[in-house]
């Protein structure tokens, strides 16, 4: 089965730019991904994005990084517009991100991830620090609609790529340890921002 890295890289102005999201596509398991279908999936990426546009200031943008197969580093060459922010120019703390925790056929933690979406516009926050419920709505329906999109494609899947079984011994590390993909089934994003410590520079 073949799996793409995707990085979706996020330039803004400020502390601790740039950032990066990092998400994973598989192909089917009966075949290798090919490069329409591979393109459906970041298709489905960038409109998750550009559903959110108005929530980030103009200084922010968003554009591919390198796509590589997670085998042996192939690169591939998708396409993906640029998507700009339009909203009013102005940041909520560049430290706080909106989270999407992304949810598997597991439970655990290993089978769990998450997309930090920042800096946003000042104009997310309620007056006690919270995100506003118009645009909570807007993030939610968003990330439901991928998990929809990634389920209704037979070809192909946006999932976590994690650690097949817990880790037992802490000398070893995450990346040396055998490793699944799954696939996302639903999301769920809470009212209260998370913080991203490399953006407290």
């Amino acid at each position: 089965m073949a799996i793409y890295r995707v990085p979706v890289n996020i330039a803004y102005t400020g502390a601790g730019a740039p950032g990066v999201n990092v998400w994973h596509v598989r192909a089917d398991s009966t075949f290798l991904l090919t490069p329409a279908q591979l393109q459906t999936n970041v298709t489905v990426i960038r409109t998750f994005y550009d559903a959110l546009k108005a929530l980030f200031p103009t200084t922010v943008v968003f554009t591919l990084g390198t796509v590589t197969d997670i085998s042996d580093q192939t690169e591939a060459t998708p396409t993906f517009a640029s998507v700009t922010g339009t909203g009013a120019v102005g940041y909520a703390p560049q430290a706080l991100s909106v989270v999407v925790t992304w949810k598997t056929s597991i439970a655990a933690r290993r089978g769990r991830g998450r997309t930090f979406l920042g800096p946003m516009g000042s104009g997310i926050m309620q007056t006690d620090g919270s995100i506003t419920d118009a645009n909570l709505t807007t993030i939610r329906t968003a990330a439901a609609a991928l998990v929809t999109s990634s389920l209704g494609y037979a070809n192909g899947a946006i999932g976590v790529y994690g650690v097949e079984t817990p880790r037992t011994d802490d000398s070893v590390p995450y990346s040396s340890l055998p490793h699944v993909f799954r696939d996302y089934t639903s999301s769920s994003v809470r009212d209260i921002f998370g913080i991203m410590r490399s953006r407290r520079d």
